[in-house]
């Protein structure tokens, strides 16, 4: 058990940010030669997702999974694309790997989905440039909100050949959200705040998103300390560890649009970056403790290392920073 240190445990999860997920990767192919040593590694289906991992045998917990609508049976490409992980090119374990599952009643469904024909690709998903949104809304007789805009288009545009129109639905929800903005934005503003990185089921993204848009079209200047969420010692329960991720989201999605919406707009692009690295590896650090190879003292050794990211400082915005967007007064040390 990971308890007894027999076995390090390494873990790899969707909501894992990819900074942390590639270091746990390399920490786990590092072998015997690494600290931490990992020699058994927890995931979800996201292992199946990029990662090469000098591993021999996969054995599934269960052949299901929850799709965010349903339990589902996993199909026969995700099987494959999971326990296509054992015994990959390279490998230290050969060419050969090997693949099983927890339950021995799953075993039927995990040797029909290997044996099966993989399904040909034959369409592939498109989403519309800004340039087809704005013919598209010349051509309208009637001025409409952005996101009936998009659910209109979504209703007509027809695709030829092997293409399809990739789904919109996000956009839509995040153009719902700016309705009350979108006055102050021309057409590609808007396009752009509605593609970018936040989903509408992530609470913590679209808060942060409209924080920024209602600064971006008030002051046409978003600063760091709009984000008053901070992270600055490794995270120790499942909330605390939901809060890092949900942040290092937050980071991603003030760099993205950090790099969109025109020189000097958003502020503070290189402290964010070593803010968003601080948190990833914090996560790491959690993670090592979660996963049997981190006592106490290398926990505090590790937890350190945001202070070589970030000069030393404790999770602290810039001077000149301080009014959030409720108008709260902050002390903050000076900018480096």
């Amino acid at each position: 058990s990971a308890g007894s240190n027999r076995h390090g445990v390494g873990m790899v999860y969707g909501a894992l940010p990819p900074e942390a997920r590639r270091t746990q990767a390399a920490l786990f192919n590092a072998g015997a030669s690494a600290w931490p040593r990992y020699s058994v590694m927890v995931a979800s289906d996201a292992i199946g997702m990029g990662l090469n991992l000098n591993i021999r045998r996969i054995v599934f917990a269960s052949m299901h999974k929850y799709d965010g609508a349903e339990l589902r049976p996993l199909t026969p490409s995700e099987v494959k694309q999971i326990a296509g992980r054992a015994g990959r090119f390279g490998s230290t374990h050969g060419a050969a790997g090997y693949v099983t599952c927890l339950d021995e009643d799953d075993l039927p469904l995990l040797r029909e989905a290997l044996a099966s024909s993989s399904t040909p690709i034959t369409q592939a998903c498109l989403l519309p440039r800004f340039e087809q949104l704005e013919q598209y809304s010349n051509s309208l007789k009637h001025p409409l909100p952005f996101h009936k805009r998009l659910s209109k288009f979504t209703s007509a545009a027809q695709l030829s050949g092997p293409y399809i129109l990739a789904d919109m639905s996000n956009m839509v929800s995040l153009a719902r959200v700016l309705t009350h903005l979108e006055d102050e934005m021309d057409l590609e503003e808007m396009y752009t705040w509605c593609i970018s990185p936040a989903s509408a089921d992530d609470i913590a993204v679209l808060q942060a998103l409209l924080t920024f848009a209602t600064l971006y079209v008030g002051q046409h200047q978003v600063t760091p300390a709009c984000i008053t969420a901070q992270v600055t010692t490794a995270p120790r329960t499942p909330a605390e560890m939901k809060a890092a991720e949900e942040l290092f989201r937050v980071y991603d999605l003030y760099l993205w649009l950090a790099g969109r919406m025109g020189p000097g707009v958003f502020q503070g692009r290189k402290f964010i970056r070593q803010q968003r690295q601080q948190v990833a590896e914090l996560i790491n650090v959690a993670l090592q403790e979660m996963g049997g190879v981190c006592d106490g003292s290398k926990r505090q050794r590790a937890a350190k290392v945001y202070k070589s990211v970030s000069g030393g400082r404790v999770n602290t915005w810039p001077s000149g920073y301080g009014r959030t967007l409720l108008g709260q007064r902050h002390q903050f040390e000076p900018w480096p």
